[in-house]
């Protein structure tokens, strides 16, 4: 189709809208298909009038002013003398728009805010494409609303921090920079609060700032990024993880606590759900009841491609034209068969003929390994080169310094290809996705799991499938319709280019996974745990009002307060009595163990035999196959002979982190496990990110709560009296003891800059800063206004 054809269809396109035969979403969808064509094409003045008046037409204005961006030797200014009424009229309509000088929201973002009004009950469900900007207008109602006090939800700790820089911007969100808000990211930090807040959490560490201050706070606004995670069976369930159903339960339970407030306003928000249709066989009321109970109103506009997207299956030798590039996938002889060769002719023909920011390309694979596998596979081809910058040199020097130089992620980098997955340190991750959305000098290529789906802003313009898998599991739609958002970034790219690669991901993009649902609200779910608290009656079986009334009694018999049964939510109450139990049986010998250990904690270090008087306790309680595993005793062959280890897995690993770091641990799975290089990194890495921070800090804190408990009973002292593992429940969840130093490590930077907050004397704070390499230097230097409190 020529350029003619393309401007009568979309005339066509605007008379059907007009004459109510054509959607507004299918409007959008096709008016940004016609400026990606015309991006740089040469544009007269009736053109930019007419793209002006698509523009606004069609609600998303941004769409001319993204032509700034490939119209460099074009003007897009309108001289007084040339304007026209029509042009006039979108000027209109675009200043309706703006929210203040700088922010501008297109249509239907617009037309959300428009229904917080004060004084009513505001509450939304909302449902939209990743480039719908759905974080965005969460700010702008904070700002039009005026909430004194705010809960900001977010699934990860990198997204969390990612949006305290933002608030601290003063370019983009110069509101809240220059507005009176105090900015808070930890359950149990010690600045004090101002007459406004905005908390910025997790699920997990939400319920822990309820656990610990948050009788302190009445909350006027929440917002809930991912929300989809409510429902776990919604979701391909990962068990390679290790928490995803803890973190579904807890997203449960931070919406479940954050509504006890009557007053509460709320935006729940998460891309492409889908809903069951009453008129369906199949229709389970549970999320409408959810819905209903709370008086949340549903707003669905997943069909709002704010980006566009255009599709191609390649599965053949045949030659095909992806992206206007013409790819011949036979020219390679032999190799055109296999995935491999397919992968490199269409990379080939990316970075050949594309510019730099058109040709970034995000390749999508279903596990840790198989993504280091791809990246090995590109770095011998030699399409790619490294990034040429200052600050790239300084980067890789680093990671040679502190991190074995054998390391998949330090050769992928050196051959400029990015590595992504949900074990890379935080910090390490941050740098190479900031390489990767470098204009100039970056990396090209970005090889990831579904770790880059959980709000990672990449600049990606294609997404080239390379699994239907997530782990050992197929995907599903609402998995496949994630993935495939990450190609094309709004305000850089009109469209993204979403390739599947000799597997049936475009398949499952168009299968069903049938509707969301919330298992408090379904009677036929089966409930047990922290859910049987969150569930009325009418929605629990009989056995399981029985077990309830049950647990209840235990509680009542043992005399344990109700606000320390709250503590640790997520961990059941029949659970926290079975602890509590088994600690009161103790004898002093184990008693005297805990107390040596809880003494070496102080120390930062562990006592081998009380940590597993620890692990016996909790052992009993612990349904987690791989944490279990961890939990139990290795045994290693002695003379032909299985020997069982003295201590537990994890007791060994939990040793050498606490003596020297992440090093330390990585050290000791080289030299002791004999692990290979890459291995140990991500074993490593997972006990550190997921086991320690999540598994290892529930059960952990739930005995610590439980051991004070029962002193503070036994010798009539104050609970908070009663020495813990309050210390190491901070290094394991923070790595970090001081606020700055917790902001830090949050934020995610190396080492030894959180060291330095975390030392109290000057002199140890110089002789830590004078260590720092030329890469810490610099990150220390650009990022101390956000810790320095």
């Amino acid at each position: 189709m020529d350029r003619v054809e393309r401007t009568v269809d979309i005339a066509r396109a605007i008379n059907a809208y007009n004459a109510g035969l054509m959607t507004d979403f299918d409007l959008v969808t096709k008016v940004c298909s016609y400026f990606d064509y015309l991006k740089d094409k040469e544009l007269s003045q009736a053109d930019r009038s007419f793209l002006l008046f698509l523009a606004n037409k069609t609600g998303v204005p941004h769409y001319f002013d993204m032509l700034v961006n490939t119209q460099l030797r074009e003007s897009l200014y309108f001289d007084e003398d040339d304007l026209n009424l029509t042009d006039f009229t979108a000027f209109l309509h675009e200043s309706s728009l703006y929210t203040d000088e700088k922010s501008k929201l297109h249509r239907y973002q617009k037309q959300i805010l428009d229904q917080f009004v004060e004084g009513k009950s505001n509450r939304f469900f909302l449902s939209a494409s990743t480039s719908f900007g759905k974080t965005h207008l969460a700010y702008e109602v904070i700002k039009k609303m005026k909430y004194n006090n705010v809960i900001l939800i977010f699934p990860t700790v990198a997204l969390l921090t990612e949006n305290l820089f933002r608030l601290k911007e003063k370019e983009t969100y110069s509101y809240f920079a220059e507005s009176e808000y105090t900015i808070h990211t930890l359950s149990d930090g010690k600045e004090e609060y101002g007459f406004k807040n905005i908390f910025i959490f997790t699920p997990e560490r939400y319920l822990s700032f309820l656990d610990k201050k948050g009788s302190q706070i009445n909350v006027d606004f929440v917002f809930v990024d991912e929300v989809y995670k409510i429902d776990n069976e919604y979701m391909d369930n990962d068990q390679q993880e290790l928490k995803e159903h803890d973190r579904d339960l807890a997203y449960r339970m931070a919406i479940y606590y954050a509504l006890l407030s009557q007053n509460v306003d709320l935006l729940l928000a998460g891309p492409y759900i889908t809903f069951y249709n009453a008129m369906n066989p199949s229709y389970n009321k549970s999320f409408d009841l959810f819905l209903a109970n709370y008086n949340i109103k549903l707003i669905d506009k997943n069909d709002y491609e704010i980006v566009g997207k255009s599709y191609t299956v390649v599965k053949s030798k045949q030659k095909q034209v992806i992206d206007g590039i013409p790819i011949d996938f036979a020219e390679e002889g032999k190799n055109i068969n296999s995935k491999h060769g397919r992968l490199k002719i269409l990379l080939k023909n990316f970075f050949e003929h594309k510019p730099e920011q058109e040709h970034k390309t995000i390749a999508y694979c279903s596990t840790k390994v198989t993504v280091e596998n791809y990246a090995n596979f590109i770095l011998s081809w030699g399409l790619v080169k490294k990034p040429q910058n200052q600050e790239f040199d300084l980067f890789i020097n680093h990671l040679e310094r502190v991190y074995n130089k054998d390391w998949c992620v330090i050769k992928a980098l050196k051959g400029g290809v990015g590595i992504h997955h949900g074990v890379v340190p935080k910090y390490i991750q941050k740098e190479i996705v900031k390489l990767f959305n470098s204009k100039e000098n970056g990396l090209t290529i970005l090889v990831c799991t579904t770790t880059i789906t959980e709000g990672v802003n990449t600049s990606a313009k294609n997404l080239i499938a390379l699994f239907d898998m997530k782990g050992v599991k197929p995907l599903k739609a609402f998995d496949a319709k994630n993935i495939a958002g990450r190609a094309g970034r709004f305000m850089e790219h009109f469209e993204g280019s979403v390739i599947t690669l000799k597997n049936d991901f475009d398949k499952v993009i168009e299968s069903d996974d049938g509707g969301i649902k919330h298992k408090n609200f379904d009677v036929t779910a089966l409930k047990d745990g922290a859910d049987l608290d969150m569930t009325g009656d009418d929605f629990l079986a009989d056995g399981e009002r029985e077990k309830k009334r049950h647990i209840q009694q235990l509680q009542d018999e043992r005399g344990i307060d109700e606000e320390i049964m709250n503590l640790f939510k997520t961990v059941s109450r029949e659970d926290k009595i079975s602890v509590f139990d088994s600690i009161n049986l103790l004898g002093d010998e184990e008693l005297s163990k805990i107390d040596a250990l809880v003494q070496k904690v102080m120390m930062n270090q562990i006592d081998f035999e009380g940590f597993q008087v620890f692990i016996d306790v909790i052992r009993p309680v612990v349904r987690d196959k791989n944490f279990i595993y961890l939990l139990d005793k290795a045994s290693y062959t002695k003379e032909n002979e299985s020997v069982e280890r003295e201590y537990s897995r994890i007791t060994y690993s939990l040793y050498w982190y606490l003596k020297d770091g992440f090093n330390g641990l990585f050290n000791f799975r080289i030299n002791i496990l004999h692990e290979d290089v890459d291995k140990a990194m991500r074993k490593a890495s997972e006990l550190v990110y997921n086991t320690f921070k999540y598994q290892l800090v529930k059960y952990l804190g739930v005995f610590n709560v439980m051991y004070k408990y029962s002193l503070s009973q036994r010798d009539s002292k104050l609970f908070d009296e009663v020495p813990g593992l309050d210390r190491l429940l901070a290094k394991l969840e923070y790595n970090a003891f001081s606020d700055q130093a917790k902001i830090a490590s949050d934020y995610g930077v190396p080492q030894r800059i959180i060291d330095y907050y975390d030392t109290t004397s000057e002199n140890g704070k110089r002789r830590i800063r004078e260590s720092f390499d030329a890469f810490e230097n610099h990150i220390f230097n650009n990022t101390r206004r956000l810790f320095e409190l």
